[in-house]
């Protein structure tokens, strides 16, 4: 039935920023989930929407990036909604002004997702080696910038200081990486990203493949809504739960891994 796996990139082979986030939003005096939400509820058009796309520089999204996270009224609105889905009070929701240091927060970010998680990993290599299934990735990713800092670091020191900084000494999506997969599907040279249309229609078309015809594994319930409009059989993989994750995917697809 199943003839294609589709792997997630950050949160699920690589680790998860949100703890990351978390810290630097309890670090600023706000709520520890504050920022993970602003981020999300800012949506196609922010900065970081954009980055993805390869339609900023990191320059120019780093800049847009600390301002649009720096406004608190539009926080606190995305937030108090939040808590209200939640059932959650939000009278007492005091933001104060703060300041986001949007590179900062990015490299930190960049430096946690260089790590592998050890079962993905494992489940990705087992599944190449089986030969039953394409092992695809399906990633909003910022390869394109790394290409032209790279590009820039040849003349100038600050790109390669900030190379360093990110931890990208092989790129966000180094070669070796994309070695795993039967295809690398990578939203910044895609002119789209998930949960948009058409970059699930890229990989579908790209590999010869119907959606039904995929099991799709992601930490982003958005991501999953549009996979499974897709008709992509759907694992949501959570934080600090990989293993059970790999353990889901055994059973849909009635292998060992």
């Amino acid at each position: 039935q199943y003839k294609a796996v589709v792997f997630d990139i950050g949160g699920v082979l690589l680790s998860s920023p949100v703890a990351v986030i978390r810290s630097y939003s309890s670090e600023l005096g706000l709520p520890a989930d504050y920022l993970n939400v602003f981020i999300t509820n800012l949506g196609a058009t922010s900065a970081w929407a954009r980055f993805e796309r390869a339609e900023l520089s990191l320059w120019e999204f780093y800049d847009l990036w600390s301002q649009e996270l720096s406004d608190a009224e539009r926080g606190k609105v995305a937030y108090s909604q939040w808590l209200a889905k939640r059932g959650q009070p939000a009278e007492e929701l005091k933001i104060r002004v703060y300041k986001v240091d949007g590179r900062e927060l990015f490299g930190r970010m960049m430096r946690e997702a260089a790590k592998f998680d050890p079962w993905i990993l494992a489940a990705v290599q087992k599944l190449r080696a089986l030969g039953k299934y394409k092992v695809l990735a399906l990633t909003n990713n910022y390869t394109a910038a790394y290409d032209s800092l790279l590009a820039e670091s040849a003349s100038s020191p600050g790109a390669a200081v900030e190379l360093r900084f990110l931890g990208w000494t092989s790129g966000p999506a180094p070669e070796s990486m994309r070695a795993l997969f039967d295809d690398f599907v990578d939203s910044s040279f895609s002119g789209c990203r998930k949960p948009e249309e058409g970059i699930y229609d890229l990989l579908l078309e790209r590999n010869g493949l119907k959606g039904e015809e995929c099991v799709y594994l992601d930490d982003i319930g958005e991501n999953l809504i549009a996979g499974k409009g897709k008709g992509m059989r759907t694992i949501r993989v959570v934080v600090g739960k990989t293993r059970e994750a790999v353990e889901e995917l055994e059973r849909v697809l009635g292998v060992r891994l």
